[in-house]
């Protein structure tokens, strides 16, 4: 965990959720009921933030109804690294993930 931090570091990236809370049954997406949004106000204000990116389509259609009319900032969405995303093996969420470095 401390590499992957430090990694994350290095390069500048942050991590936040932008759901607070919410109810979910057996850690699926479509289950979320009485969500909850992070208050990603501060964050905008205070941190210079050059591209968002969203990690599966959950992420993405909540930040879409919950943040982007605050924010004004777009995001990208790239494939979930959820081990329940099947579709994608690692070295195909590699070559999707890899543009948050090299773009």
């Amino acid at each position: 965990m401390e590499q992957r931090k430090a990694l994350l570091l290095a390069h500048g990236v942050a991590l936040y959720d932008v759901v607070k809370s919410c109810d979910m049954e057996s850690a699926k997406d479509r289950s979320l009921k009485n969500i909850t949004p992070t208050d990603l106000s501060l964050l905008f204000k205070e941190a210079t933030l050059e591209k968002i990116y969203a990690n599966g389509a959950k992420a993405y259609e909540l930040y879409q109804r919950y943040h982007s009319s605050k924010t004004q900032k777009e995001m990208t969405k790239l494939p979930s690294t959820s081990p329940a995303n099947a579709a994608y093996s690692f070295l195909r969420l590699v070559q999707h993930w890899e543009c948050i470095f090299f773009e």
